[in-house]
C-alpha cells in the first residue's frame, strides 16, 4: 500500500497543484533489529511526506508510524527512521533469515525483486500513471482523486 500512496500522492501533487514532489522507494527500521522493511514515501525540498506507516496491515507485526507531512509530525506514532538502502547490519539479518528455510528465502527474494520493481517505477511518471491505473481493487488514480475531492467539498 506504501507504494500506491507515495506514487499517488507524487502524481496528485503535480497534476493538480504543480508541486514536484519526488517519490522515494528505500526502507525504514523500527529500531527493534537489525532488519529494515522496504517502504514508500515522498520528498519535497528534502522533506519527507509519509501517510503510508499511519494504519498498517498488522500492528503486531509493523508498527503503526507517525504521519509526517514535510518532516512536521501530524499524528503521533512509532518513530521510523527512513534510508535510502539497506545497512549492512540490515542484510546481514535478511541473509540470515533466508538460510533458516525455503520458505524464507522464497519469501525474502520475492519481497527484494518488488523493492527493486517499485524503485524502478518510481523512476519514471509513465510507469507509475500505469502502475496506479492498474490497482487490482478499483482504487486507482482516479478513484483516490474523487475521495480527495469528496473530503474537500464537506
Amino acid at each position: 500500500m506504501c507504494y500506491r500512496l507515495a506514487f499517488f500522492l507524487s502524481t496528485y501533487l503535480s497534476r493538480e497543484h504543480a508541486i514536484l514532489a519526488a517519490p522515494i522507494v528505500g526502507y525504514v527500521h523500527d529500531g527493534t533489529g537489525d532488519v529494515m522493511a522496504s517502504h514508500a514515501w515522498i520528498e519535497f525540498n528534502g522533506k519527507k511526506t509519509d501517510i503510508g506507516l499511519t494504519i498498517t496491515e498488522n500492528p503486531s507485526v509493523q508498527l503503526e508510524g507517525e504521519l509526517l507531512i514535510l518532516d512536521h509530525v501530524f499524528k503521533p506514532g512509532h518513530r521510523y527512521t527512513y534510508h535510502r538502502q539497506q545497512s549492512e547490519a540490515a542484510i546481514e539479518a535478511v541473509n540470515r533469515v533466508a538460510a533458516s528455510s525455503l520458505l524464507m528465502a522464497a519469501a525474502m527474494a520475492n519481497k527484494d525483486a518488488e523493492h527493486i520493481l517499485m524503485a524502478d517505477i518510481a523512476m519514471d511518471p509513465v510507469r507509475i500513471a500505469s502502475f496506479l491505473n492498474g490497482a487490482p481493487d478499483g482504487y486507482d488514480y482516479n478513484a483516490l482523486a474523487r475521495l480527495i475531492s469528496m473530503g474537500q467539498e464537506g
